[in-house]
Formats: C-alpha cells, sequence, structure tokens
C-alpha cells in the first residue's frame, strides 16, 4: 500500500551466472492496459470428435483495444448452444465463487444457456460432442460487449 501507483510496464528479467557472465533464462512483463471493448473467444479442441463424450474447452477473454487482456475485469457472461453439442459447465477459476460449475441441461436437441462473471478478464465453458458430426454455435453475451458467435464443428 505505500507504492503510489502508476500506469506503465514493469519487466521482470531473471539471470544465471554461467562461466562468470550473466545468462537471461526468463523474463515477463505486465503493463497496465485500458478499459475492456471486447471479449476474444479461444477454442482449444481442434479435432473435436463426435462420440458423445469429447469436451471442447472455450476461454473467453475481456481486451482492450490494443488486444490486451483485461485483469479488471468481471462482467457477466451468458453462454448458449445450438447444434450438435451442449454446455456441460463453465468456470473462471475463482475457486471463492458461489456460482455453480455445472450447466443446468446436458440436452444437446435443444438451445441451453448458462452463465458465468469472469474473473481476472477471463471465463471458459466447456461443451461436450453430441454423438453425430455437427456444426456448432456458441453465443456469449453480456451487456458491455457485442455477442460473440463461435463457428465450431465435431468430426
Amino acid at each position: 500500500d505505500s507504492i503510489p501507483y502508476r500506469k506503465g510496464r514493469l519487466e521482470a528479467i531473471a539471470y544465471v551466472k554461467r562461466n562468470g557472465r550473466s545468462v537471461v533464462t526468463a523474463t515477463h512483463a505486465v503493463e497496465t492496459t485500458g478499459k475492456a471493448v471486447r471479449l476474444v473467444a479461444t477454442p482449444d479442441n481442434a479435432t473435436w470428435k463426435a462420440d458423445g463424450q469429447d469436451l471442447q474447452h472455450v476461454r473467453l477473454t475481456a481486451v482492450d483495444s490494443k488486444g490486451r487482456r483485461v485483469w479488471a475485469a468481471n462482467d457477466e457472461l451468458v453462454f448458449s448452444v445450438e447444434g450438435g453439442a451442449c454446455i456441460v459447465a463453465v468456470t473462471n477459476g475463482d475457486s471463492t465463487s458461489d456460482e455453480l460449475n455445472a450447466a443446468p441441461d446436458f440436452d444437446t436437441s435443444k438451445t441451453v444457456t448458462a452463465h458465468r462473471r469472469l474473473w481476472n478478464g477471463s471465463a471458459m465453458v466447456i461443451l461436450r460432442s453430441g454423438r453425430e458430426p455437427a456444426a456448432v454455435t456458441l453465443t456469449t453475451k453480456a451487456p458491455s460487449y457485442k455477442p460473440v458467435i463461435t463457428k465450431l464443428t465435431t468430426n
């Protein structure tokens, strides 16, 4: 609390001594971000199988105008899915949250919605594939952002 807040960039650099010389072994930087202006969806499973069991994790991240993650964003997101998949869980990594992780329904024949707040600028929705190859549309809405439509397919 005794350090005044200032905008800018902070970089940490780790060194080790090798043969009497300092050698960089790791770097990490954090930078002040602007206001969150949009959500970015990032699916993790490029080979999503239509076997009724395979999962697709889709991370939603609030970013500023330069594409940097806005760690202070905590908006509520509403997820809905249509097509050959269902929402099985939503999470955000906040172990103190009282929001449910499990989705309310596992029926791939209807549109199901689930919600979760961003925590540290991020949240995740987990989809389970149906048993037949199909197109899947995940829609993510939040009052502060344009809806994000994520088109996926199961094989």
